[in-house]
């Protein structure tokens, strides 16, 4: 369900007002809950130092983000090695787009009551063209920061995309894509 929030204009001359808020929220979510602009502030700063702690090799600081639910099926060490190896990979980012965030609090089939939030993603770095995903970030009911219960992403690296494209062809490489980024809510190409 999509809610349309009007801003608050508050003597604001008209040539500088902005567009309604739009406001995704699940239909399962607690009736009448809206999210505030503090809210989706709060989870939007904590996505953007996750992956900036991602980019910049502080693997330490993004883990501390993670549940502890998350963190006792992801060990450290883990974390830190599939990290590593994933940013050297990829290389240098070039862009990520948030595509939707999505709202639900205290849904019947979630884990646990408190609210939750779901950015879809799509991203480029220096070698890789091909990556989108989201995250869920969870906010326990009495309230605090944000925390990051799942990250699903999915890439081809454009190594093995040439790779696909030499021995298959282009049609076989975007077949594969259009089946990987069919888990990615959202995802569109970048124009």
């Amino acid at each position: 369900m999509k809610l349309a929030l009007a801003a608050l204009l508050l003597a604001v001359p008209a040539v500088a007002q902005t567009a309604p808020r739009t406001v995704n929220i699940t239909a399962d979510s607690a009736p009448g809950w809206v999210p505030s602009s503090e809210l989706e502030q709060a989870v939007l700063r904590a996505t953007r130092e996750f992956f900036d702690a991602l980019e910049a090799g502080d693997p330490a600081r993004a883990y501390q983000m993670l549940t502890p639910q998350h963190r006792a099926q992801l060990p450290l060490r883990i974390f830190f090695e599939q990290s590593s190896k994933t940013r050297d990979a990829a290389g240098p980012l070039r862009e990520r787009r948030l595509l939707q965030l999505t709202w639900t609090k205290d849904p019947a089939q979630a884990p646990a009551p408190g609210i939750y939030a779901v950015i879809d993603i799509a991203a480029r770095h220096a070698n890789i063209d091909r990556e989108c995903g989201y995250v869920v970030w969870y906010q326990r009911p009495e309230g605090g920061p944000f925390k990051l219960m799942r990250v699903e992403n999915n890439s081809i690296d454009n190594v093995t995309a040439e790779k696909i494209i030499g021995q298959k062809g282009r049609e076989e490489l975007d077949r594969m894509w259009t089946r990987l980024s069919a888990n990615c809510p959202d995802y569109a190409p970048a124009p």
